[in-house]
């Protein structure tokens, strides 16, 4: 901008200056509404992945249970309970691994094997008692979460039962 000769071109040099401000302004504000219509757009799409990944794993035959690094359990399949042949009451938000409830005592001490050796992934074979005189073999993989989810991070076990019928 050139310098001002007088008052009037001071004055108009001004109001032009605010106008460019007063246009900036509005142009934050739009892009302010758009970053927050397009965060709104991402929390949802979260939302719904997460719907269909708890769905998926809500439905498979391998016991899933997704535990934080304080060993509470976060997240856990249906497979849990008849794998480990689990009281139908049992909750894994009441009856955490401190607990140590029947079948799940197992993946308690291999819980604790994992957080002693600091590692992220860990493969154990055991034979459970499901009932009077019955056995099952299980096999209990675990994987540490690489990324953070919502302020998650531990691990995710998965328990299979690879008895021979």
């Amino acid at each position: 901008m050139s310098k001002p000769k007088n008052s009037l071109d001071k004055i108009r040099t001004g109001n032009a200056m605010l106008n460019e401000i007063n246009q900036m302004l509005i142009k934050m504000a739009e892009i302010e509404q758009e970053t927050l219509l397009i965060q709104s757009e991402l929390q949802q799409n979260i939302g719904q992945r997460q719907n269909v990944l708890e769905t998926l794993i809500g439905q498979m035959h391998t016991a899933v249970i997704v535990m934080d690094e304080n060993g509470r359990v976060r997240l856990i399949n249906q497979a849990v309970k008849y794998i480990l042949s689990l009281p139908e009451n049992w909750s894994p938000f009441q009856n955490d691994l401190q607990t140590g409830i029947g079948n799940f005592s197992q993946i308690e001490k291999f819980y604790d094997e994992l957080r002693q050796q600091d590692g992220s992934d860990l493969h154990r074979e055991y034979c459970i008692q499901v009932g009077e005189g019955k056995a099952r073999h299980i096999r209990v993989r675990s994987q540490s979460l690489d990324i953070d989810i919502e302020g998650l991070s531990g691990y995710i076990f998965e328990i299979d039962d690879v008895t021979k019928h």
